[in-house]
């Protein structure tokens, strides 16, 4: 998925995934990928799922590498947004395998846009098994649409048997995912 937003390419990837399918992960990056960063300019972002990593530092097990996503980093001069500090590394994803940085957490980016971003950041996310990355970049003030920042759930919502059935199910979930924080907070 792919959007144009004030001169910014950015885009989104779901790459195949799993050890069976390394060739179609391989395929979609020379020619999926390769198509729509054609109309990549010196101003893009490229993130998402990749489903591999390109350095040994982004997981703890075995893991899966993609020489054609590395070379398109290379090719493009993409710098990985996310810096890893060797004594504390962070991860996304945790399994009993090990963990790594393999699922929503790469977004590269053309050097031009470095000097734009504030920082990133791993959060947890309630409803899957994966953290994600958020990148902050400076944006310019004309560019700021102020508006609402929250959002409340309305509550004749809460007198639908099917939605708090579904509510009780994720609850469940989350629960379940709790091992994977550092403390009660984080979760």
């Amino acid at each position: 998925m792919a959007a144009t937003y004030n001169g910014l390419l950015i885009i989104n990837v779901y790459a195949p995934s799993g050890t069976a399918r390394r060739a179609d992960r391989e395929s979609f990056s020379t020619s999926e990928l390769t198509c729509v960063l054609q109309a990549a300019s010196h101003n893009a972002i490229l993130g998402g799922d990749f489903n591999c990593v390109l350095y040994p530092v982004d997981t703890t097990g075995h893991f899966l590498t993609s020489r054609a996503l590395m070379e398109i980093v290379r090719g493009l001069a993409l710098a990985d947004t996310w810096t890893q500090d060797a004594l504390r590394p962070n991860y996304t994803h945790y399994s009993p395998n090990g963990a790594t940085r393999i699922d929503h957490t790469h977004i590269y980016m053309s050097h031009t846009l470095l000097e734009r971003k504030t920082g990133t950041q791993i959060i947890p996310v309630a409803f899957i098994d994966h953290h994600a990355v958020v990148l902050r970049l400076r944006l310019n003030d004309s560019d700021l649409r102020r508006g609402p920042n929250r959002w409340k759930m309305n509550p004749l919502l809460m007198g639908d048997e099917n939605i708090i059935h579904n509510i009780r199910v994720q609850w469940e979930k989350w629960q379940n995912h709790k091992r994977f924080y550092s403390d009660i907070t984080m979760w």
